[in-house]
């Protein structure tokens, strides 16, 4: 029989997983949109499936009645997105590319059955970012690897981000966003907090470092980013390391100074 004190610690780990999982979703990515027929009408129970090519890791689901469909907690990359209905042609979109943190919209609109087996269009054509009017950027793997930086310290590529500005040698103790004060930054790692990254020299007990060789790309956010980020004001920075290891920072500050 389980006792009080054991129901206990299991709704604790339970619940200790769960904001765990919720935390780790801001370094994925998600890819929703509309499926229509060439009248602009929805289509309903149509079959969308994404694949990564590279991993070969893919997802289906169904659009909805509305003729929607979303996927969410996606690895981030390229890949490939095939709609299909029952008469119409199958339709399949290539090179979806996504970012860090994004929120991409894939609308599909599907034409009748034909000869023609599969309509590949390109994904440029019709993704685009219907969402939020987050200010902010993604510093890709070709940034973070071939850009010149200033003692090899990455956080400089910041500044490469709109809302961003330097006060001193621009690296993480002098780089502010949107205006905010530089004292109030924080810093997760994996979700767990790990500001002793900042200050190391104030906090010895505490050395992680993040080399730049390790980044495959991040997403700074300057400011009116979505809902997920929470518990600061400031401007906010997801890391992914080239190893598919996530690594979520946020710089925050606060009005003053």
């Amino acid at each position: 029989m389980t006792t009080t004190s054991g129901k206990l610690t299991l709704f604790f780990f339970a619940s200790m997983l769960a904001i765990s999982t919720a935390l780790g979703q801001i370094d994925r990515a998600s890819l929703k949109g509309t499926v229509t027929d060439s009248s602009g009408a929805v289509v309903p129970n149509a079959v969308v499936a994404v694949v990564f090519p590279q991993t070969g890791f893919q997802q289906t689901v169904s659009s909805t009645g509305a003729g929607e469909y979303v996927f969410t907690g996606l690895p981030l990359g390229s890949c490939d997105l095939t709609v299909s209905s029952d008469g119409f042609a199958k339709r399949r979109v290539d090179h979806i590319v996504l970012e860090v943190g994004q929120v991409r919209t894939a609308d599909v609109q599907l034409g009748l059955a034909s000869s023609t087996e599969a309509v590949v269009v390109n994904a440029s054509t019709v993704t685009m970012n219907k969402d939020d009017a987050t200010v902010g950027g993604v510093i890709d793997s070709m940034q973070v690897q071939n850009l010149p930086i200033n003692g090899r310290n990455w956080a400089a590529l910041e500044l490469l981000v709109p809302g961003a500005i330097n006060t001193g040698s621009g690296n993480q103790l002098t780089i502010r966003f949107a205006g905010r004060a530089i004292d109030d930054n924080k810093v997760t790692f994996d979700g767990v907090d790990a500001t002793g990254i900042l200050r190391q020299s104030q906090k010895l007990d505490l050395r992680v470092q993040i080399s730049s060789e390790s980044i495959a790309e991040f997403r700074a956010l300057s400011t009116v980013y979505p809902a997920q980020y929470g518990g600061t004001t400031g401007g906010q920075i997801d890391v992914v390391s080239r190893t598919g290891n996530k690594i979520c920072m946020v710089a925050c500050t606060s009005f003053s100074q």
